[in-house]
């Protein structure tokens, strides 16, 4: 599963994040929020993995009933919607902060520096391509070889000398 939460660094002030937004399972910052009917708070996604190995609240070992788990309330979502967050680009060069509820649409919209990962990953993909090329190519010139009892010609060489 992918991690879930936020983790305490992409926010602006830190210390700002009440201990009451941290989902006591990831001990990050909540992300799609979920609340148990005991009132505890926890990431939507590492709730649901922990509902597959306990029918228990991580926190009080209540009986959880997975169709009694809501969305909290208006005020803890404005509460996480508010705090001020760093573009998860940063370490690229994005300046860009803004408040949490805003990240997405900063990402989806307005983050140049979201491009650089998008070409690194094409990049990557051109890279494993070539590889694959370069191995079929091998295969190839190899076989001619055998074919051919390892004599080579001109274009064999030179083929060999480029490379």
């Amino acid at each position: 599963m992918e991690s879930s939460g936020i983790d305490l660094t992409q926010f602006v002030h830190p210390s700002h994040v009440s201990k009451n937004l941290l989902c006591p399972i990831t001990q990050s910052v909540l992300e799609k929020p979920v609340m148990t009917p005991c009132e505890h708070l926890f990431c939507e996604d590492a709730l649901l993995e922990w509902l597959l190995r306990s029918d228990r609240c991580p926190v009080c070992n209540n009986l959880l009933n997975p169709e009694e788990i809501s969305k909290p309330g208006r005020v803890i979502v404005n509460m996480l919607a508010e705090l001020k967050r760093f573009c998860p680009h940063r370490s690229r060069g994005c300046l860009w902060t803004g408040p949490n509820e805003q990240v997405e649409k900063h990402l989806s919209s307005k983050c140049s520096h979201k491009d650089d990962l998008d070409n690194v990953e094409h990049l990557k993909d051109l890279v494993e391509q070539l590889k694959v090329e370069n191995h079929k190519i091998k295969e190839v010139r190899e076989g001619e070889e055998r074919r051919t009892g390892g004599a080579k010609d001109g274009r064999s060489e030179a083929m060999a000398v480029s490379q």
